[in-house]
């Protein structure tokens, strides 16, 4: 009775695939998680999930580019079943019992296809489909999936079976049509079965031994070796589970693993407050509690629970949401304390359990969702030098913006022109400067500019390959960047200036409180300079400022601010 409705199914997938080719715009209806499953030498199946109830197709083609269509050639069956539950006898019954099980599966959007009649050893191709009657998807849109069938059946001595059995123990439940799949990290491609076919109700029968290896040959390993789970239907999402089996190269007639999991609520392996399903499709680790080491449990961080960093909260995925350089945990006054009761040192496992533990001091804590807590302009990483959450000797307080460093230089993303407002004179190697500026994953090169030999020369952190340069106070310097940072000076060193008729690089390290660049060129003098000239990160363009042949200025009146690097244009 299975083989005729192959027969029927196949007709209805060729019509659906003819439909599919009138529609010249996709609709909004989604289809993902698309799995190859249950390959063998003569086929395979595809699994995926609808957004809604749809009728799904298939195409299978012989080329990548999707021109060379064979479906036509092959038996395409929809929703494929083994024979329902096995308990019934009636013929019509079983039939009625399939029918009820895909319009299950079909109602929760859970769509597998199985494809018939392939060659072994074969690369195929194919593309989905999904129909609601109006509305129409395709996955891949524009391309196609491909699938190598498996070489060759192979002897299988240690043959295991799993019955898997769904209960839920707030309630009951009802599983029928859900999907599960049974894989291991050295098979090619899961097996698939739906719930309730070739089982009782809420279960599901899956076997083993039509799992493959890489080498084309059915999955005969030995010893213990993990199989993964995955369950798909219930309103919570996914549920992930692993066993254990142990393996020989004995012969043993279809050993029947029984298998049991509470499907009736969320997992939440790590106890964060996140469920299982929500980490395994977001950037969290469902096992553990707090994946970016912060010292904030993922569930803290996110607030609502919802998957997205939301306004006011922490991003559980970075150890530093601001990117002030301080951990989000230590600016919120979190210390992290971790007892190790069986004394292994070790990383946290059984009673070993994180401890947080609110700082003393809450005015010591500062903003995890603001890199300049107090807006003095110097981020709270760069006053808080060692990054404790405490004002220790020689730093500036991150929530008193009347303490704050003396100079800064503030890098962006990309091209800047700067200078070290520091004195240079007991430290005068550009090389020596770079470890300040950042590591080589922080900042692509610096170039400076070299007067004798009227050229730049260029180093880069970390290559221990780099010229020697002497560095001279108020010199400026090219630095690329690779992301966006600020370098705190506790005291400045006011060099003085050595111009040279034509380009020079410079900085000014004590410039007096609103001094301008009309006020350097004044101090300059017309017959001196011609033009001063500013990279503005912010705009991402060049200001200059000049004198006009009356030798009236004319430009823009940037501020001169020490840690900034200026082109100065001199006439002598």
């Amino acid at each position: 009775m299975n083989r005729v409705y192959g027969s029927i199914a196949q007709v209805i997938v060729l019509v659906v695939v003819m439909l599919f080719s009138a529609f010249t715009a996709w609709a909004e209806i989604i289809i993902e998680d698309v799995q190859t499953t249950d390959v063998t030498p003569s086929g395979f199946a595809v699994t995926w999930q609808t957004s809604e109830s749809a009728m799904p197709g298939i195409a299978v083609f012989s080329d990548a580019a999707g021109t060379d269509e064979i479906t036509r050639e092959l038996e395409i069956t929809l929703f494929p079943m083994r024979g329902g539950d096995p308990e019934i006898i009636d013929e019509y019954q079983m039939d009625e019992e399939m029918d009820n099980l895909r319009d299950h599966a079909k109602l929760l959007g859970l769509v597998k296809i199985g494809v018939h009649g392939c060659i072994p050893d074969t690369t195929y191709y194919y593309r989905v489909y999904a129909e609601t009657g109006s509305e129409t998807a395709s996955w891949p849109a524009g391309d196609t999936l491909s699938v190598t069938t498996t070489s060759e059946n192979s002897f299988v001595s240690d043959s295991k079976q799993l019955l898997l059995t769904l209960y839920n123990d707030e309630g009951t439940l009802d599983a029928a049509g859900w999907m599960v799949t049974a894989f291991s990290s050295e098979t090619l491609f899961p097996v698939s079965a739906f719930v309730g076919d070739g089982a009782g109700a809420n279960q599901a029968y899956l076997n083993l031994s039509q799992l493959f290896g890489a080498d084309g040959l059915n999955w005969t390993p030995t010893g213990t070796r993990e199989v993964y789970l995955v369950i798909k239907g219930s309103e919570f999402g996914p549920i992930e589970h692993t066993i254990e089996l142990d393996f020989s190269d004995h012969f043993y007639v279809s050993t029947v693993y029984p298998v049991e999991i509470n499907a009736g609520e969320p997992q939440d392996s790590d106890g964060d407050g996140l469920s299982n399903s929500l980490e395994n499709n977001w950037c969290t680790d469902p096992f553990d509690a707090d994946t970016d080491d912060d010292g904030i449990s993922d569930g803290e961080e996110d607030t609502n629970h919802n998957g997205v960093v939301d306004e006011g909260e922490t991003d559980p995925c970075n150890i530093d949401t601001d990117g002030d350089g301080i951990q989000d945990g230590t600016e919120l006054g979190i210390t992290v304390a971790v007892p190790d009761p069986d004394g292994d040192d070790g990383p946290l496992l059984g009673t070993d359990t994180a401890v947080f533990i609110p700082d003393a001091d809450p005015a010591t804590t500062t903003d995890p969702l603001n890199a300049d807590s107090d807006g003095d302009g110097a981020w709270d990483g760069v006053e808080d030098a060692n990054h404790d959450g405490m004002v220790d000797s020689g730093e500036t307080d991150p929530n008193d913006i009347s303490s704050k460093p003396a100079a800064l230089i503030h890098l962006k993303q990309g091209f800047n022109l700067i200078a070290i407002p520091a004195d240079v004179s007991t430290q005068s190697d550009l090389a020596d400067w770079l470890p300040v500026l950042g590591d080589s994953s922080e900042i692509e090169k610096v170039m400076a500019y070299d007067e004798v030999n009227n050229r730049f020369i260029t180093l880069i952190p970390e290559d221990g390959s780099n010229p020697s340069f002497t560095l001279n106070g108020g010199d400026g310097l090219i630095v690329y960047a690779k992301e966006e940072k600020q370098v705190g000076f506790a005291s400045v060193y006011c060099s003085s200036l050595d111009l040279e008729q034509g380009f020079n690089l410079i900085g000014i390290a004590c410039p007096t409180e609103g001094y301008t660049a009309f006020d350097l060129l004044s101090s300059l003098g017309s017959e001196n300079v011609s033009s001063i000239q500013r990279y503005s990160t912010e705009k991402g363009a060049f200001e200059t400022a000049g004198f006009d042949p009356e030798g009236q200025h004319v430009g823009v009146d940037f501020l001169i601010v020490a840690g900034e690097g200026y082109f100065v244009y001199m006439k002598q």
